[in-house]
């Protein structure tokens, strides 16, 4: 993928997440650089690797492999968090077709106090690591 400004190429995995901005898309990228180009979220999702990309919602798309947790709410809206420090939003009406992305998988009979709230874990088949909700 090539930038507009100045014409210096971005590898997919470099990047963080992508953030809609009207017609305009951020580019974000680990290492903190950001760049407004000319394309919308859609044109660029196609571009990218469907494998490590995942759609949040309109106005975001997120590198999977730079997911660090993730938490679940029973009534309100579940939230990813990105080792970035950003933490979208995912609705309700979103969280299956995420969760089946994601690859997250809920264990059977997980249940960890966190803050005196009973919450759900998940993990993720390919890393391994436990996702604890509130």
């Amino acid at each position: 993928m090539r930038l507009r400004a100045g014409r210096q190429p971005v590898a997919p995995s470099e990047l963080v997440y992508l953030s809609r901005a009207h017609k305009y898309s951020w580019l974000h990228c680990r290492d903190g650089r950001q760049w407004l180009v000319p394309y919308s979220l859609k044109r660029l999702q196609a571009q990218l690797p469907p494998a490590s990309f995942v759609r949040l919602h309109r106005s975001y798309l997120v590198n999977r492999w730079f997911l660090d947790r993730v938490e679940t709410h029973p009534t309100s809206h579940h939230r990813l968090y990105l080792v970035s420090g950003m933490s979208p939003l995912v609705s309700r009406g979103h969280w299956v077709r995420i969760r089946q992305e994601l690859g997250l998988v809920q264990q059977p009979g997980v249940a960890l106090p966190i803050n005196g709230y009973l919450g759900r874990g998940y993990y993720h088949p390919r890393r391994l690591r436990l996702y604890v909700g509130f």
